[in-house]
């Protein structure tokens, strides 16, 4: 009887440590892992100069939560993308820990200058002194004096990113005139023609009977060549 008493506390005993060593191996394999895993510290990766989306996934499949903390312009960065983050990347933190980002509005909004009236160098002064840049100069004939703006992409008032280029149309004055071709027209319509142009003629008249009186023979300077210093005339048919 003693000995069955015996056997059934040993076994009871036995029991009791088994049950122990596995509790402590389900504590050790199973519960202590998820217990201290929140609290596991691991390396930040970098998510700069990538788009807000992308930053979110790799931080949370990290195991990172993030809130934006600022947005500002940045003449460098583009609209939408991380400029920094807090903690720094490949610093360590806690699984769980929140990341701070900063995050691009993009480049500085400017209005554009009106820079129409003045001479090129100004408006290369007045551009940059707004944040912007001169971009290319196309000049044109125009009646306004020679090297004054007179035109402007984009133009004045517009809103545009900081470090726009803006072109501009310069006056290149009066073109040189070019005589128009007389030859054949009757004097009265040559006249006419020359007095649009701004232009006046000294006539001759030449003796000839192949062409009607009042004819244009020639010219001088010829059609297409510059029309300055004195215009003539060489007419058929006309008295001296």
């Amino acid at each position: 009887m003693l000995r069955r008493f015996v056997e059934h506390l040993a076994a009871s005993a036995l029991g009791a440590v088994t049950a122990a060593i596995l509790g402590m191996l389900a504590l050790d394999v199973v519960v202590l892992p998820v217990l201290t895993k929140h609290g596991r510290a691991i390396e930040v990766p970098d998510v700069t100069d990538r788009s807000l989306e992308d930053a979110r996934k790799v931080l949370s499949e990290r195991g990172f939560s993030i809130r934006v903390e600022e947005e500002r312009h940045d003449p460098y960065v583009p609209e939408g993308y991380v400029i920094s983050q807090r903690p720094e990347p490949f610093s360590t933190a806690k699984l769980g820990r929140r990341i701070y980002l900063v995050v691009s509005k993009g480049r500085p909004v400017r209005e554009v200058v009106d820079v129409c009236g003045v001479s090129v160098r100004q408006a290369r002064l007045q551009l940059k002194q707004a944040g912007l840049r001169l971009g290319e100069v196309q000049e044109v004939p125009s009646s306004v004096p020679k090297g004054v703006v007179i035109g402007q992409s984009p133009g004045a008032g517009a809103k545009v990113p900081e470090g726009t280029r803006v072109d501009l149309i310069v006056s290149a004055g009066f073109g040189p005139r070019r005589m128009p071709d007389l030859v054949g027209m009757p004097l009265g319509e040559a006249r006419e023609v020359l007095e649009r142009a701004g232009l006046s003629a000294q006539v001759t008249s030449v003796p000839d009977t192949s062409y009607l009186p009042g004819t244009v023979l020639r010219q001088e300077p010829e059609a297409g060549e510059k029309a300055e210093g004195e215009i003539r005339l060489w007419v058929s048919g006309l008295e001296p």
